[in-house]
């Protein structure tokens, strides 16, 4: 069976870079091996609640 043309698995995870926030990461793992980091986009920023997105330190983790 080709693994190849399965989806990713996404898998939530938190920054480990040493700044303290703990920002929640997506993973999408393929074959045991994190192919790509992303930050959260579940939801729309609004007045009084701000979304916590990665920085760049954040989302290039591998």
């Amino acid at each position: 069976m080709d693994t190849n043309n399965l989806p990713d698995k996404i898998v939530w995870s938190t920054c480990n870079v040493n700044c303290g926030s703990r920002c929640p990461v997506r993973l999408h793992v393929k074959n045991g091996i994190v192919v790509r980091v992303e930050t959260d986009h579940t939801k729309e920023d609004a007045l009084g609640t701000q979304q916590i997105r990665a920085c760049l330190r954040g989302r290039g983790l591998r």
